[in-house]
């Protein structure tokens, strides 16, 4: 009961920072200062997706801002799935599905994300090959 507990606070605050980096429309606030991307991928791979609009999104930024706390900034999971060879098992267009909506335990990103931040995460995992 007491680990129930833990994973729904732990949701709950993740929630709540998330939405503390909204304006009141929902959309992303323009006044911060874009997230820094950590320091090498945790693969070795590049930051973003190198064709189409996703390409111009850093997607370890973009996952390390909504992801990594529940997948770990190097992808091995906890309170999600371990995450650092996830291409192996599912297609770009699989994880775009998960991502926009969810399921298993994962919240919908679809409205949080942008279509391009998600393609960008899409094609960044699918490389993840392990």
């Amino acid at each position: 009961m007491k680990k129930l507990a833990a994973v729904v606070l732990i949701f709950t605050v993740f929630l709540a920072v998330t939405a503390c980096q909204r304006n009141n429309n929902g959309a992303p606030d323009q006044t911060q200062a874009p997230a820094a991307s950590p320091t090498g991928s945790p693969a070795g791979t590049p930051a973003a997706s190198p064709s189409g609009a996703a390409g111009t999104v850093d997607a370890e930024a973009v996952f390390s801002k909504n992801c990594v706390a529940c997948h770990a900034a190097d992808l091995h999971g906890g309170v999600g799935p371990n995450l650092q060879d996830v291409g192996a098992r599912l297609s770009a267009a699989d994880i775009t599905t998960r991502i926009s909506g969810g399921g298993g335990g994962m919240p919908a990103f679809k409205g949080t994300l942008s279509d391009a931040e998600i393609q960008a995460l899409a094609d960044w995992l699918s490389a993840k090959k392990g």
